[in-house]
């Protein structure tokens, strides 16, 4: 292996997927087969610290609930508070005559409560030694899936709370999305002063769409290898002013809209992917845990909008 590199700058993320350049596929493989045949623990965990950067990547790029909300990073030490600016009144109709009266803004702070996602991957010596990098890849990608899973189902009781405790927030349609049901949802946000700028929609959902006539989104007119394309990058296109990303992982039966996500509320992140390895010699394999810390807040339900197909 080339010196001064690490395994991890061997691995990168692409499309969702972990992939190994081909000039360096050979470092990684024998990399691999000698942690499969070595006692050495130092190699074991040479290869577990190449963990670190790519599941956080997967992790991240699986999510679909982190578009809802602006990033906030907190070191393990700080306190994790957010200012809450509850709206005031700032005037009345008054007499010439009459006396000004003054309103007072109050600090106020919620600490959203933390939650630690964890999983685990054993990857047994033999193993190692016979099937090299692919097993690695394949559980890892499975770990970061999971991990992203939880997250998102996490975030969505979040965000479910808050859309539903606003009135007039919650739309439905029957059997399948129409045009009709998501410009009631454009048209909602525009009369009261949140417009939407995203939304999040599962790519078998997006498919209905391909019937509209005259669609936006013009997916009638496109050939099925480059709707597959758009379906698998997230990316749809732009409809009613948002941008529109479609992915696997959102719910089929709801699409969410929102405003910009600092509009929105913020998801907490403390010390980012924790990652860990360890040798079992008795039973000859590798254990590699990653864990993270995460917190949501919703400042401002209002810019949150659902729809909820039945």
């Amino acid at each position: 292996m080339p010196k001064n590199v690490t395994f991890a700058e061997l691995v990168k993320v692409k499309d969702g997927n972990i992939i190994v350049a081909a000039e360096n596929l050979p470092y990684i493989e024998k990399l691999m087969r000698q942690a499969g045949e070595d006692h050495n623990k130092d190699l074991h965990v040479l290869v577990g610290q190449g963990i670190r950067e790519p599941i956080r990547q997967l992790a991240a790029y699986k999510s679909w609930t982190d578009m809802f909300f602006a990033g906030y990073d907190v070191e393990p030490t700080q306190d994790n508070r957010i200012p809450v600016d509850d709206p005031i009144v700032p005037a009345w109709i008054t007499h010439p005559e009459g006396e000004v009266l003054f309103v007072r803004p109050h600090t106020r702070w919620v600490r959203p409560d933390w939650i630690m996602i964890d999983t685990g991957v054993e990857i047994p010596w033999d193993v190692m030694r016979a099937a090299g990098w692919p097993i690695l890849r394949r559980k890892l990608t499975e770990a970061a899936e999971a991990m992203a899973r939880i997250k998102d189902a996490a975030a969505q009781v979040l965000l479910n709370a808050a859309v539903t405790g606003i009135a007039g927030h919650v739309f439905a349609v029957a059997g399948a999305i129409t045009k009709v049901s998501i410009d009631a949802v454009f048209a909602a946000a525009a009369t009261v002063g949140f417009p939407i700028r995203q939304v999040a929609i599962n790519s078998g959902t997006v498919l209905a769409m391909r019937g509209w006539t005259g669609s936006t989104f013009g997916l009638e007119s496109l050939p099925e290898a480059e709707v597959r394309n758009l379906l698998y990058q997230g990316y749809l296109g732009e409809y009613g002013g948002a941008a529109w990303y479609a992915h696997h992982s959102v719910p089929v039966n709801f699409a969410y809209f929102s405003g910009p996500p600092d509009q929105v509320g913020y998801h907490q992140r403390m010390g980012g992917t924790r990652v860990a390895s360890d040798v079992d010699i008795t039973q000859r394999i590798d254990l590699h845990t990653m864990d993270e810390y995460h917190a949501w807040y919703v400042g401002n339900p209002y810019s949150l909008w659902r729809l909820q197909i039945t």
